[in-house]
């Protein structure tokens, strides 16, 4: 069966049920952002808020972006594999940078993975589309807007936190910010957390 993010919502709701938790804030960074929508969307009773990082409404929009999205799931296969990881977080990272002392940690885990699960995982995200419910999602939230982001370009991180209505948090970083610069992007997603907080907190 494919990978579909409506079966990650599903499952999220599952988990948080089986921990007898009442109600939730969903974070979700980059493929995370669908599907806290769809958590929202399919568990409303869940959900008190949503924080949505790097993410977007679609990312076929546009026939440059269907012909990009057609290479996620290969790349996804390349970069998956330990030789092409290493080489990528090495040229990703500068040298003495914090995260580096975890490369290995984090080539090992990625090994972990199934290849075809991470290929179907990018097809999943080519399929998204959330202009049709997102504006329904009557949930307060914020978002974490990755400035320098060429992945999930800026314009397409402002036209999802719009439709939401959510209060924006800039970062001056690209996609890669929550390995590159931890602590500023673990600072930001506490900022939105209170945002939303505090939301929840006025209704």
């Amino acid at each position: 069966m494919p990978v579909t993010l409506e079966d990650c919502a599903d499952d999220a709701a599952a988990a948080v049920r089986a921990l007898g938790i009442e109600s939730v804030i969903t974070i979700g960074y980059s493929m995370g952002g669908p599907i806290s929508m769809f958590f929202a969307q399919r568990h409303a009773d869940l959900v008190n808020g949503m924080v949505l990082q790097a993410t977007a409404l679609e990312w076929s929009g546009t026939r440059k972006e269907k012909n990009r999205m057609r290479f996620i799931g290969p790349m996804s296969h390349l970069v998956g594999r330990p030789r092409v990881l290493r080489w990528f977080m090495k040229r990703t990272l500068p040298r003495g940078h914090e995260t580096r002392r975890y490369m290995s940690w984090i080539i090992a885990e990625n090994r972990r993975n199934d290849p075809w699960m991470i290929a179907e995982a990018g097809k999943a995200i080519a399929r998204f589309d959330a202009r049709g419910f997102a504006p329904t999602l009557n949930v307060p939230a914020s978002y974490v807007l990755t400035l320098r982001d060429t992945l999930v370009l800026p314009h397409k991180q402002h036209a999802l936190a719009s439709a939401v209505k959510a209060q924006i948090v800039e970062l001056d970083g690209d996609h890669m910010a929550p390995i590159v610069m931890p602590r500023e992007f673990a600072a930001a997603t506490r900022q939105a957390v209170n945002l939303v907080v505090a939301a929840i907190q006025q209704r």
